[in-house]
């Protein structure tokens, strides 16, 4: 950079008295041509004086001193106004300016997606009034039939066969139906010796209540649940083909704005995929009893295929479809921390109650069911394991046992060993368990519920477990710990070292729901991350092989995943309600 001309004061001085004795000099020799031509050259140099400025500059020494500016700007803004010129003459040509107005208008919203469940109401084409039933509004019931009975939980039934179940709040009622004597009559299909024949079981269940969801109408309810039937008796039933070579052998699993939406009012909690292969339909259930179905390729304007049901009062810890057997079937299964375990029946369009544990003061925190589809197994916040079979027409609750101190995270079924199971709790004097158990060795009566059982296998960690999944083959465990670890452990071999330790912040805090890692066929692991993103290991590794992210989408930690078993579809489920499926 140039160096500008500067001047001192003493020189300023100098130069001033000179001008003056010149002028002096002039007017005594009175030549008239030569004063006029020193009053002219006066003039000029008062006029170049007002147009200097004395700005203070550092030397490189650190001594200040004064920066002559002529004309305003010193030698380095002439320079830069130069450059400034030289930059808007090639913006010009190449036409930024426009091309940058083009992409502020065109580009997509930044920022959580507004599909699904919404607070818009909606303007009826035709000015009629919708029928809406009380708990739809929130307007309290009628007591006009008298009560019944009052049970356990503080729900009241009345004597016209309807229920108003309190919610956590007190505040909210709700008022679900009863279908004449209480019996649902479920036609099962079983083969035996390569023979197809249908056989009536009698289901024993007090309360049904019609699916009518929170933000849609009863036109809108019934084509989704005509769809969800046809689906559900269409779907084929094969063996899960999802894995970590299938996910990696597609170019990309990609996440587009249509496959996001706000699915439920509060955080997910758990979440499933519907074994169909034609359709991809996702139910999730959240922190205040609210079950959700999305058909996530459903184009309409108002719903955007995303249906919310309200089966609950509390806390959801369980949300699955049946694997096509027994009275469960093809269905949905919930549960909660209400005590109470519904079915979404497809075929009638209805929720089912298959148990009430408020009578049992059972806070049902996990579930399972027996491949055979007529036994289930809830974990409850007490740390007992409760068994219950829905073909009994009275007693269903046929057995209660003490497996731990504090509640039960998970319990998962081994597919190949019918009598082994695994659970994930915390235990109270600190740190985490994970054991296996043997079916064969529970008590067939509740009298087994006071004497704490041993498992066949422990696996000790220093801090909670949240979750503990068997793999398809039965021979592996995945555990989720809040240790910063996801692990995969051979029991059979060693119930001290895991085979496969991986490294993975699970530290999500007050207000994130604890990560649960999944597994993905036999060889991955798929579990949400802190970074906004839903990461795939490789089971046998433990080197991450995938990373589904989106920052412009996905503006949330993805504390719930879920893996289709037979697509390849991963889901990534928030705190917010909203859920990402990522699909090639």
């Amino acid at each position: 950079m140039k160096s500008s001309p500067t001047t001192t004061l003493e020189d300023d001085a100098t130069t001033t008295t000179t001008t003056k004795r010149r002028l002096s000099s002039a007017h005594v020799v009175g030549d008239d041509d030569e004063e006029e031509e020193d009053y002219s050259k006066k003039k000029e140099e008062e006029k170049t004086r007002k147009k200097m400025k004395k700005t203070p500059t550092t030397s490189t020494d650190g001594e200040e001193k004064e920066e002559l500016v002529v004309g305003g700007l010193t030698e380095y803004e002439k320079e830069r106004e130069i450059r400034l010129q030289k930059n808007r003459e090639r913006m010009e040509a190449l036409n930024i300016r426009q091309l940058a107005s083009e992409m502020m208008t065109t580009s997509k919203p930044v920022g959580p997606s507004q599909r699904g469940l919404r607070k818009k109401e909606k303007k009826p084409k035709e000015p009629v009034v919708l029928r809406r039933s009380g708990r739809r509004t929130g307007a309290a019931a009628e007591l006009s039939g008298g009560i019944d009975q009052e049970r356990r939980d503080g729900s009241i039934v009345l004597a016209d066969g309807r229920m108003i179940t309190q919610g956590s709040g007190g505040g909210e009622a709700r008022e679900e139906k009863k279908k004449g004597t209480g019996e649902a009559v479920i036609s099962l299909t079983v083969t035996a010796n390569e023979k197809t024949k249908t056989v009536k079981v009698e289901l024993s269940s007090k309360f049904i209540s019609k699916c009518e969801s929170t933000k849609g109408d009863d036109e809108s309810d019934a084509k989704f649940i005509e769809y969800l039937r046809q689906t559900t008796i269409e779907v084929e039933r094969t063996t899960p083909t999802t894995s970590l070579k299938s996910l990696s052998s597609v170019k990309k699993l990609d996440l587009q704005e249509e496959d996001v939406a706000k699915c439920t009012e509060r955080a997910v909690t758990h979440a499933d995929f519907h074994p169909s292969t034609s359709e991809i339909i996702l139910a999730s259930g959240d922190k205040e009893g609210n079950v959700s179905l999305w058909r996530v390729d459903d184009e309409d304007e108002d719903t955007h295929g995303v249906f919310c049901f309200k089966p609950h009062s509390q806390y959801v810890s369980h949300v699955k479809f049946g694997n096509g057997n027994g009275i469960i079937g093809s269905n949905l299964l919930t549960c909660a921390y209400d005590g109470h375990v519904w079915m979404l029946d497809s075929e009638r369009g209805e929720f089912v109650e298959l148990f009430s544990g408020a009578e049992h003061d059972i806070e049902f925190a996990s579930m399972e069911t027996h491949v055979d589809g007529n036994i289930i197994y809830g974990g409850d916040n007490d740390g007992m394991l409760n068994v219950i079979d829905l073909r009994a027409s009275k007693k269903k609750l046929i057995s209660q046992v003490a497996l731990g101190e504090k509640r039960i995270n998970t319990v998962s079924f081994n597919a190949n060993d019918l009598n082994s199971i695994a659970t994930s709790s915390a235990m109270r004097k600190g740190g985490g368990e994970i054991c296996v158990w043997d079916l064969r060795k529970f008590g067939p009566s509740s009298s087994s519920s006071n004497k704490q059982q041993k498992p066949v296998h422990q696996l000790l960690h220093k801090k909670s477990t949240q979750s503990a999944y068997w793999n398809p083959d039965g021979k592996r465990l995945l555990t989720t710990c809040y240790d910063d670890c996801v692990r995969v452990w051979n029991p059979s071999v060693s119930s001290s070292k895991p085979e496969v330790s991986i490294r993975h912040n699970t530290q999500t805090g007050r207000w994130v729901l604890p990560f649960r890692a999944k597994w993905v066929g036999d060889d991955g692991v798929a579990v949400g991350s802190m970074k906004r993103e839903v990461e795939i290991f490789d089971a046998k590794t433990g080197k991450r092989s995938l990373r589904l992210h989106s920052p412009e989408l996905m503006t949330a930690i993805p504390s719930r995943v879920a893996v289709h078993p037979t697509a390849n579809v991963v889901a990534g489920c928030t705190s917010s309600g909203r859920c990402h499926v990522y699909r090639c």
